[in-house]
């Protein structure tokens, strides 16, 4: 947040699977390519690893 300006990023995408024809919705999460904008603050409190192995596919 900058401000008064709220800022997003996808960090995940659900892709789900659309061969399953039941109740039940299906699928995968899955990382998003981009590095987090928040990840320089991650490296300045000594947890850019912990972000890196949480985001890895």
């Amino acid at each position: 947040m900058e401000g008064d300006v709220i800022i997003t990023q996808d960090l995940f995408t659900f892709r789900y699977d659309a061969s399953t024809y039941s109740e039940e919705v299906k699928g995968v999460f899955e990382c998003a390519a981009v590095r987090s904008a928040f990840s320089a603050r991650a490296a300045y409190y000594g947890l850019e690893d912990a972000l890196l192995e949480a985001m890895k596919p």
